[in-house]
């Protein structure tokens, strides 16, 4: 029984740490676009793709726009685990890289922003869970 428990945390530790890297490329891309994107554009959400991750639903939304004269349809880091956040159809202001233009991030980035952090943070707890609770099973099964 020890062994399914220890198993199962690491798998548990694994799928959450895929999640807070998930959510630090987005908070680290959020950071880079405030510094060093200067363009700016109107960008129509094409689709929004739905990956889920266990039991998280994560919405990556396509976006369509213009730069220096030139359509780019791009996907990026960003997501949410709101369905409503992104809707097909939608128009968003976007901040993009002048040397690159497919680099963009959305505007205002405030609540995807919050919501990155707030993502990390939870999952950080649950594999901090799920390392006490593989810990405990080891420790019973050593102490019996």
């Amino acid at each position: 029984m020890t062994l399914i428990i220890i198993i199962i945390c690491i798998v548990m530790i694994v799928v959450f740490a895929l999640r807070v890297r998930e959510a630090a490329n987005l908070t680290e891309e959020i950071e880079k676009a405030r510094k060093e994107y200067h363009g700016t554009a109107e960008a129509k959400v094409l689709e929004v793709e739905t990956r889920r991750l266990m039991r998280t639903v994560y919405y990556y939304p396509l976006f369509l726009y213009e730069a220096e004269d030139r359509p780019y349809g791009e996907s990026s880091t960003i997501f949410s685990i709101r369905k409503d956040d992104f809707k097909q159809g939608s128009k968003i202001e976007v901040r993009y890289d002048e040397n690159r233009p497919s680099s963009f991030m959305i505007i205002p980035d405030e609540g995807l922003y919050q919501m990155a952090k707030d993502e990390k943070s939870s999952n950080y707890i649950a594999i901090i869970m799920a390392v006490v609770i593989m810990l405990l099973s080891i420790f019973q099964a050593v102490s019996v």
